[in-house]
């Protein structure tokens, strides 16, 4: 009798009762540490890989930005084993292009006679083309030459006159690289941030 002080005596009703209240802190803990990951994960993405300002095979010149804002993140903890699940989609047409293996690349071939790809000249500072393609009403075509190298150019001039400019090359195709590779880029280095998170956060979440 003396000793019964020594220990806690917990009633199956007390203990259920501190099983769900550990349980919602360990939701919540998920639920954290997943928004932490997909916020940290789609803005690394996008500063390492879809940044004008970033330079290499992988990276190219932002645009319109598209493909940044087709990035659309979501997530849930499902039961009974409290699993947090967490989807990254990129929905932009482009994605098919853009999105792939590492070190790939795809072939664009041109559905009539050549791909007609925007000089400097027929492009914005940011790199987004000016319009549509050479009969962009903003565009007057004036001629096509050859150079030294062998490219076909178009001439014309922006903006309904001016000085004749070199608008847009000539190409039958063109290699893209791939920009983003889900398993290398997003998925590995977002399991980590995760479990890293979850793990510092368990300790407390269980006292």
């Amino acid at each position: 009798m003396g000793r019964r002080n020594l220990a806690r005596i917990v009633t199956p009703r007390q203990e259920a009762k501190i099983l769900e209240r550990r349980l919602g802190r360990l939701n919540s803990l998920l639920v954290n540490a997943m928004d932490r990951t997909l916020v940290a994960t789609k803005a690394r993405v996008i500063a390492k890989h879809l940044n004008a300002k970033q330079t290499g095979v992988r990276s190219v010149r932002k645009q319109s930005g598209k493909l940044q804002k087709s990035i659309v993140t979501t997530k849930a903890v499902r039961g009974p084993n409290t699993t947090a699940v967490a989807t990254f989609t990129i929905s932009s047409k482009y994605a098919k292009v853009h999105i792939g293996k590492h070190g790939a690349v795809t072939r664009i071939t041109a559905r009539g006679n050549n791909l007609a790809i925007p000089t400097k000249f027929a492009r914005r500072a940011s790199g987004e083309p000016l319009g549509s393609g050479p009969r962009d009403p903003r565009f007057s075509m004036k001629f096509t030459a050859i150079t030294r190298k062998g490219s076909k150019v178009m001439f014309g001039t922006k903006g309904g006159g001016g000085k004749i400019l070199p608008l847009f090359t000539l190409r039958k195709s063109v290699l893209v690289p791939t920009r983003v590779d889900i398993n290398r880029d997003i998925v590995k280095p977002a399991q980590a941030m995760y479990m890293r998170l979850v793990r510092e956060g368990l300790g407390k979440a269980l006292r």
